[in-house]
């Protein structure tokens, strides 16, 4: 066979490649013909079909009609094939044929027969090798109950539906049928084990489309499978030293038949169709690599109990032997120990022991007794084989049998003459005449009557007891149907109960969620109440304020007046150091002629200017700093106008913006906007007169002040020149004084002249002394008018600066307010709006917060729900599988029931398998006469008979 080379380039080796157009019948007689003679033989033997899923595995051994004789497949042609052998062979050939169906589904044996037992474990022992425990076996005896059999197993046989195939397999199925078979004239038994494995085909995932369950299947038939592979790559590479057959529950099962104790046929089944190229060639080499195991067949024989008996007795007398020879060594070594010598003719040997041995037996042997019926019948019920009792016999020529157990070493080595008589006592074991078949005489006959008597006494007895036993079943059942009452009450009262607690449970969680909401309502009253003393202290902390900047401002218009107060005491002094200075002018023109006097005088008056100029220079000072004062409040006046202006047509054009956006925004307050308008140009305008005429005073008395400044200064600046008029004056009086001492020390001619002069410089001085005096009148009384002027005027200045340090926080305000686009009305507006999403914030926390307790509550009863929910699935679960269980039992029932009826109207028939299956049916051959085939029931449990 020459796959695609793309894929493999070589070549695969077959026995035989069948095409699409072979039958069912030739693949039979050329592959598996030869099987059926192996298991007659007493070889195992195991048949199985290998391939991808949809490649006709299922076909080829269960074919697609097992009553058709062209679509039968190889199953049903080897169980007619054995039957047809039964017939064919010896009537002195007894056969027993059981039958037993399994599968293995996820890795699980399931019997197909007793589906309820779904997980069967596998053992292993000497005398039955690897089997299954708990697997159900039917005795079979003809065709049709085999047939019953296998479609009783195919309809627990688990099938879905993929892309790739309609009726897949999900499970490997293996059918094991067992041939015993006994010679009666000879005693020998034979065993055959046949095992027809269908796989299940290996899959591709995305071919095959499986989901769900289906993936999990395939899952583990690809398992198995690669398991099966790894145990035949093991069993050929023949370097492994560990053949992993435990890896999975099918290649632990097929272990006698890969490389074991079993003839084994596989077929390979490919599919035609290019689209599965790939998985054909790996079918293929899976074929060439399993064609390469070598298994290691051998006849499973039994020894009758008369063989063994015979081996026993031979063993016996080759002991009794060997104990004479050992004597007569021992007697012959003693001889030479002892110093003595032993001739050769008596030298011990085996041939004299065995002579010897053989005369004592004939000389003690007595009369052999007659053999009694009772006896006969013993020995023929104990020549009957037993299957715990078989041993394994090598195939090989002559049927040459294996012994039982090994003869010691040190015997092979002392003399090889026991075995080579023990080789003799085998081969004259398997190579004795048949014993005559035992005739039954009349005390027999009488003892075989008896026991069928008692064996219908006890099947009469069995009967009343199976009557008994269905009148406890039906009490049973009446006693079950109260209980499943019971337990259905019981189911509706625990209903009750969980409903009623899952009731409790919401009604909990509602009362936990009235009372955080009752702790909510407590928090929200104490916040309320802490908010009301908050406010209250608010109002009492802003009278206080009230109160306190009254006080403020009264202490502020004290201190400035207490400044200004400070300022007119320097005045004070000022006019002071003038009235001064016309006392000194007095006291100048009283003194006279006294030169130290007027001296002293003049001296302390130029201390006295000195003092009063430095006075008049702080005095300058301070009205320069006066001036800058003023001036500055004067720009500080300007830039306020300019501000108060530009606020003032900023507020206007805000306000008329504002006034068209909430005409435009809400129609329905438009009264209530132009009211609130007029209200705030009316306030807003008055206020601003009263602000403006505020100022026009302020800058008149600003005015004023500045006017009064220049006369001060006028005034200053004329007594400046005066008192530089007086000090040139006292200069030049000075120098009169110092000429007329000079003219006074040089003689008296001058004395008159200078009289004269000094009569007249008198008369000057007193006439610019009343001039002085009244000049410093005038200025005196002007100074006080000015002084009390000044002072009114500071009043009026402090009142203006406090009036103008107002204006400046309102124009502040005004700042602030015109910063902001909404302009007071707009303030108003959303101050309202302020106030009403406050309320609506409120409300909408509130109402968050309910609905996320809500939430929370719901949240809870949904996690309650859902628990019980899920408790009721699990529940419903359980109850779905009681009910399954249920009506599995429910069909048993029924199906006992029937079986009970037909038992009562219907005699047992061989093709019932209800009936057949626990009964053990031995079979005769047909003598090879090509006669029909005989129901067992002919003959009964017992074929007793003739042969012809």
């Amino acid at each position: 066979m020459q796959p695609d080379r793309w894929l493999h380039t070589g070549s695969f080796t077959f026995d035989r490649v069948f095409g699409p157009e072979t039958t069912q019948a030739e693949i039979y007689s050329y592959a598996i013909r030869d099987t059926i003679e192996d298991i007659f033989n007493g070889y195992n033997g195991t048949v199985f079909c290998y391939g991808q899923t949809g490649s006709g595995k299922t076909f080829t051994m269960m074919g697609a009609d097992i009553d058709s004789e062209e679509l039968k497949g190889i199953i049903p042609r080897i169980v007619e094939g054995m039957f047809a052998k039964i017939i064919e062979s010896p009537p002195t050939v007894e056969y027993m044929v059981k039958a037993s169906y399994m599968e293995i589904y996820m890795e699980r044996i399931r019997d197909l027969l007793n589906p309820d037992e779904a997980n069967l474990p596998v053992h292993e022992d000497k005398a039955n090798g690897v089997y299954v425990k708990g697997l159900m076996e039917v005795f079979v005896s003809s065709i049709d109950e085999v047939y019953q059999v296998m479609r009783q197993g195919a309809k627990s046989r688990v099938v879905a539906q993929t892309n790739m195939n309609a009726e897949s397999s999900r499970s490997h199925s293996i059918f094991q049928v067992t041939i015993e078979q006994k010679d009666t004239v000879t005693g020998k038994t034979k065993m055959g084990r046949l095992f027809l494995v269908d796989l299940a085909g290996s899959e591709k995932v995305g071919k095959t489309g499986a989901t769900g369950q289906t993936l999990e299947e395939a899952k583990k038939i690809n398992k198995s499978l690669s398991a099966l592979g790894m145990v035949i790559n093991a069993l050929t590479d023949g370097k492994s030293t560990h053949i992993p057959y435990r890896d999975s529950k099918l290649t632990r099962i097929l272990q006698e038949s890969l490389g074991g104790n079993s003839r084994t046929t596989l077929i390979i089944n490919c599919s035609p169709s290019s689209f599965n190229a790939a998985e054909t060639v790996s079918t293929l080499r899976f074929g060439m690599r399993a064609k390469s195991i070598k298994n290691k067949a051998k006849v499973n024989q039994d020894f009758s109990p008369a063989e063994l008996k015979l081996m026993l007795k031979k063993a016996r007398a080759q002991c009794v032997t060997f104990q004479t020879y050992i004597a007569a060594l021992e007697g012959e070594v003693r001889v030479w120990r002892a110093g003595g010598v032993v001739d050769s003719e008596n030298y011990a040997s085996w041939d004299k022991a065995v002579a010897k041995d053989r005369a004592a037996a004939a000389a003690a042997a007595p009369a052999p007794a007659p053999m009694t019926p009772s006896a006969k019948s013993s020995a023929a019920r104990a020549s009957t084989p037993r299957s715990a009792s078989r041993h394994s016999v090598s195939a090989g020529a002559g049927n040459s049998a294996r012994p039982l157990s090994p003869t010691p070493t040190g015997a092979r080595v002392a003399s090889p003459t026991p075995t080579l008589l023990h080789e003799s006592l085998l081969s004259e074991l398997t190579s004795r005449s048949g014993s005559p078949t035992i005739v039954m005489d009349n005390d027999e006959r009488e003892d075989f009557l008896r026991r069928e008597n008692e064996l219908n006494d006890a099947v009469a007895e069995k009967d009343r007891d199976l009557q008994a036993a269905l009148r406890e079943c039906a009490r049973m059942r009446d006693e079950l149907q109260a209980r499943d009452d019971l337990g259905a009450q019981a189911a509706e009262l625990q209903l009750s109960l969980d409903r009623i607690s899952f009731s409790h449970k919401e009604a909990m969680l509602t009362v936990e969620s009235l009372t955080e909401a009752n702790r909510d309502l407590k928090d929200s009253l104490e916040a309320a109440r802490a908010e009301l003393e908050q406010h209250q202290s608010a109002d009492n902390d802003d009278d206080d304020n009230n109160n306190n900047g009254n006080n403020n401002k009264e202490l502020l218009r004290a201190a400035r007046m207490a400044e200004m107060l400070n300022g007119m005491a320097s005045a004070q002094a000022f006019s002071r150091n003038e009235a001064g200075m016309g006392d000194l002018l007095r006291s100048l023109v009283e003194a006279g002629d006294d030169d130290g006097k007027r001296v002293e005088m003049i001296m302390q008056t130029r201390r006295e200017l000195d003092e009063a100029r430095d006075a008049l220079h702080e005095r300058d000072e301070t009205i320069s700093e006066l001036t800058r004062r003023t001036e500055d409040l004067t720009l500080q006046c300007s830039d306020i106008d300019s501000k108060y202006e530009r606020l003032l047509a900023e507020y206007e054009e805000m306000l008329e913006q504002s006034i068209v956006a909430d005409e435009q925004a809400s129609t329905r307050d438009s009264e209530s906007l132009n009211d609130l308008k007029q209200k705030l140009e009316s306030h807003y305008s008055s206020k601003l007169a009263a602000q403006k005429v505020q100022l026009d005073t302020a800058h008149a008395d600003l005015a004023r002040r500045q006017e009064d400044a220049a006369r001060s200064a006028a005034t200053v600046r004329e007594l400046r020149s005066e008192i530089r008029e007086l000090q040139a004056r006292l200069e030049a009086l000075d120098a009169d004084k110092a000429k007329a001492a000079e003219i006074g020390a040089g003689g008296d001619a001058t004395t008159t002249a200078a009289a004269e002069h000094a009569m007249r410089k008198e008369r000057e001085m007193t006439a610019m002394r009343r001039d002085m005096a009244q000049r410093i009148l005038e200025y005196d009384t002007m100074r006080k008018s000015l002084m009390r002027d000044v002072q009114n005027r500071c009043e009026k200045i402090i009142e203006l600066e406090m009036a103008l340090d107002e204006a400046r926080s309102q124009v502040a305000q005004l700042s602030r307010r015109a910063s902001n686009p909404g302009q007071p009305q707009r303030m108003q507006l959303l101050e309202k709006n302020v106030a009403q999403l406050t309320l609506i914030q409120k409300e909408l926390v509130g109402q968050n917060t309910d609905l996320k307790k809500q939430v929370a509550l719901n949240d809870r009863k949904l996690l309650a729900r859902t628990e019980r929910i899920t408790y009721l699935e699990s529940r419903l679960q359980d109850c779905s599988s009681q009910v399954e269980a249920w009506k599995r039992k429910v069909e048993e029932m029924q199906a006992m029931r029937h079986h009970d009826t037909t038992t009562k109207a219907i005699q047992p028939t061989a093709s019932n398998v209800l009936r057949f299956s626990r009964v053990a049916k031995p079979m005769r051959g047909g003598g090879g006469g090509g006669g029909s085939e005989k129901p067992a029931s002919s003959g009964g449990f017992f074929t007793w008979g003739t042969s012809s």
